[in-house]
């Protein structure tokens, strides 16, 4: 995982888990918005959102199954 290019890796089982968490983390002001609508459609999508945040702890975040194909193949 270090090769990943970014201070703080999040990573999820799947998209609807990283969706709640993301709500979660808007519902304590902690990031500025909500990944919705076309943005939650997809994790590539949701990664592409969250790249746009700007929220202390949160660089990116990857699937397992992203993480698994991108560091042990």
């Amino acid at each position: 995982m270090g090769a990943v290019d970014a201070e703080a890796v999040w990573a999820f089982n799947n998209r609807e888990t990283a969706l709640d968490i993301l709500d979660q983390l808007a519902d304590q002001d902690r990031i500025e918005q909500r990944v919705t609508g076309r943005d939650a459609r997809s994790f590539t999508k949701i990664r592409a959102a969250v790249d746009d945040l700007d929220a202390s702890g949160l660089t990116t975040l990857r699937s397992f199954n992203t993480l698994d194909e991108d560091y042990n193949a």
